[in-house]
This record gives structure tokens, C-alpha cells and sequence, in this order.
């Protein structure tokens, strides 16, 4: 019987462990060549973009709620007579929220995507997922907000700004959490060409990983992206 060990002569791994063959980033990164490849096959590139769109959903989400948070404080400022105590808390939530989405859009900005695999939570990956869920809940919540708005507040113009802007505050909060996710995972195989591009460092850091890369559990090869 044949010595079925990699120190036999002419032995040769199953098929279905054999590497995919290594090429040079420059390869990988080609349209023409993502092209030819069902954007099905997954690669390490295609893993790095879905962490980098995933991350940067994640960081959106803070820095829209900021932005929602500080839009009802500035309504509550310029169309109330009487300021609530809950005004300044409003403007300091809004104020870290922002604070955080800019420190971590700028940490996932400045570092290389991992090849590895990560939880993506239950965002949606498309733009029209991200409007489905968005118009989802966003019907039903406007509506109650409709409901509490216009019980509150009369036919004046200070009552219609009032309205307008506690709704846009809301709708901003809605389209961070449920839009802007699936933005980013839609559009992460172009930002990552972008991010690679525009950063030197990480350009250097990924070529030296495509001529490197194993997968650790299977053959998936690198690219293409």
C-alpha cells in the first residue's frame, strides 16, 4: 500500500485541500477580475469589505443619533417658552453620542480590515433592506409621534416649526439605525477599494497579506474582491 504521508514521492493533497493559487493585490483588486468570480464565492477580500461596511455601520449609528438628539434639543429651545430641565442632559447625550461615531469612524478609517470573519448582528446588508426596516418601523413611530404632536401643540407657526423638527429629529434616528447599516455593508466591496487606495500604510499591509494568506480552516483564497 502507498505511503499516503507528504514525504512520499509525487504525493498530492485531495482536491478539496489544496490552496488556491496566489497572485499579486494588484490582481485581486482588478474589476475584470472580480468580475469572472460570482459575487457568491466568498474570498478574504470580500470578509475584509463586509467587516469594514459592518464597522462603519456601526459607527454611523452614534453619530446620527447625536445628530437626532441635539435636532429635538434645538426645536424644544427655539419653539418652547419654558426650557426643560431635560434640555442640557439632551444636548450632552447628543454631544457623546456624535463624539463616539467620530472616534470610532476615525479608528476603523485608519486600521486594515480582518480576513476573519464577524457578527454583523441583525443590520440589514442592502440599501433597500435598510429603507425596508426603516420604513417598517418608521411608519408606526411617526404616527404616534403625529399623535402625541399635534395634541400638544396649535395652528402656529412656532407650533408647525415644533412639529416639523421633532419629526425630522425622529426620522433622522430612525434612517441612522436602520438605513445607514445597510449603506455601508451595500457599498463595502467599493469603499474598501477606496480605503486600500487612499491609505498607504494599509495598501502595504494587505499586499503583504495576499501573498501571504492561508485560509486557517478551508481553501478559500484571497481575492478576488
Amino acid at each position: 500500500m502507498s505511503d499516503p504521508t507528504p514525504q512520499a514521492s509525487g504525493w498530492q493533497p485531495p482536491p478539496e485541500y489544496r490552496q488556491p493559487p496566489r497572485h499579486e493585490l494588484a490582481y485581486w483588486l482588478a474589476p475584470r477580475t472580480s468580475a469572472v468570480v460570482p459575487i457568491e464565492a466568498g474570498s478574504a477580500l470580500r470578509t475584509m469589505a463586509q467587516n469594514l461596511g459592518a464597522r462603519r455601520g456601526a459607527a454611523s449609528v452614534p453619530v446620527g443619533l447625536g445628530i437626532a438628539l441635539a435636532c429635538a434639543a434645538l426645536t424644544n429651545l427655539f419653539t418652547s417658552d419654558a426650557l426643560p430641565g431635560a434640555l442640557p442632559w439632551m444636548l450632552l447625550a447628543s454631544v457623546v453620542l456624535a463624539g463616539l461615531g467620530q472616534y470610532f469612524w476615525r479608528r476603523v478609517n485608519s486600521s486594515t480590515p480582518k480576513p476573519s470573519h464577524v457578527s454583523t448582528m441583525h443590520a440589514s446588508r442592502s440599501v433597500a433592506g435598510g429603507w425596508a426596516m426603516a420604513v417598517l418601523l418608521g411608519v408606526p413611530l411617526c404616527a404616534i409621534a403625529h399623535l402625541v404632536l399635534v395634541s400638544q401643540f396649535d395652528g402656529t407657526v412656532q407650533g408647525a416649526l415644533a412639529y416639523a423638527g421633532y419629526q425630522l429629529a425622529l426620522l433622522a434616528g430612525i434612517t441612522s439605525v436602520f438605513f445607514l447599516p445597510g449603506y455601508f455593508s451595500a457599498h463595502s466591496r467599493r469603499d474598501l477599494r477606496r480605503h486600500i487606495a487612499g491609505n498607504p500604510r494599509v495598501r502595504a499591509e494587505v499586499e503583504e497579506l495576499s501573498r501571504s494568506w492561508v485560509d486557517p480552516v478551508g481553501t478559500m483564497s484571497f481575492g478576488p474582491l
